[in-house]
Formats: C-alpha cells, sequence, structure tokens
C-alpha cells in the first residue's frame, strides 16, 4: 500500500469507529427515555382500564386539569390526572419478571453479555429466537436452542470483527 499524503496515513492508522460506539446507550423505547411519554401512556391505559369514554375522558380532563386533550398537560396536570384515576380504582400493573430455569441462568446471562459487547438490546435475541425457533423470547428456549443462538451471536460477532478490520 502506498500512502501518497499524511491524510492517508492518517486514516490508514487509525480504526474505524461503529456506529453503535459512537451513540451512547440508550433504551429502544421512547416511552422509557421520557417521563412525559411515561404519563401520557400511563394516562391513557388508565383511561382504557377505567372503561371511560371519549366524552366522559375529556370532562375528567376539564375537571381535573383545565385542558381537553392530555397532549396539553404539563407535568403537573399529568401527575394530578393520574393521581385523580388512581383515587377512582386505577392502579397500574407491571409485568412479572420471568424467571429463567437455574440450568439455562448461565447461557442467558452468556448471551445478554454478548448483546451488550455488541450495544444491541434484548429484542435483537429476541427476534433471532423467533426467527430461528418460532419462540417469542430467548429466555424461553431450551438448552440446545440457546447453545444454537449462541452459535449464531459467535457468528455474527466473527463477522462484525471482519467488518471492522477492513
Amino acid at each position: 500500500m502506498v500512502l501518497r499524503s499524511f491524510a492517508d496515513a492518517h486514516r490508514a492508522a487509525a480504526p474505524r469507529a461503529r456506529k453503535s460506539a459512537m451513540r451512547p446507550d440508550k433504551p429502544t423505547n421512547p416511552a422509557q427515555r421520557d417521563p412525559r411519554n411515561r404519563e401520557l401512556a400511563a394516562i391513557h391505559i388508565g383511561k382504557k382500564r377505567l372503561g371511560l369514554d371519549d366524552a366522559t375522558y375529556r370532562d375528567m380532563l376539564w375537571t381535573v386539569a383545565r385542558v381537553r386533550s392530555a397532549a396539553e398537560l404539563d407535568a403537573h396536570g399529568r401527575r394530578a390526572v393520574l393521581e385523580h384515576m388512581r383515587a377512582r380504582g386505577y392502579h397500574a400493573t407491571t409485568r412479572p419478571k420471568v424467571r429463567v430455569a437455574e440450568s439455562r441462568e448461565r447461557m442467558v446471562a452468556k448471551v445478554r453479555a454478548m448483546l451488550a459487547e455488541a450495544h444491541r438490546p434484548d429484542s435483537y435475541a429476541d427476534s433471532m429466537a423467533k426467527r430461528m425457533f418460532s419462540v417469542e423470547q430467548f429466555i424461553w428456549l431450551k438448552d440446545g436452542e440457546l447453545h444454537k443462538l449462541v452459535a449464531a451471536l459467535v457468528y455474527d460477532q466473527k463477522r462484525r470483527q471482519t467488518r471492522e478490520s477492513q
């Protein structure tokens, strides 16, 4: 390889930065990033769980916060509406954490470590599990299927390394 200028030498010596390394780790779900979106989602879920029709819902917004749309609510208004809904019987529920069988905990931890190294979310492995085994979440895979998933992630890791070295 013949270098013609200082810039050519600099480009040849500097490793290429991956796009994923340049952006900070942030949740893939916008509601997780922004408290406003999370609170608005909770308000709309509460509307559905309380069985409010649109007119009743908008009247409740007007009574509590003097707005006709949840989009117009400020932070104080969103909290007031959520408090009002809780007083009327709405209670937010969270999904229970899925327990992994002890025999597979180490393999699941290995998959998560490989995903973290590659700057990818768990949903990446979930989509691989769905494509490879027709299973919604990778933590539901059987032992042999988990080993195949790890092998696929190793293959992906090698492919990324060869791409970076070029």
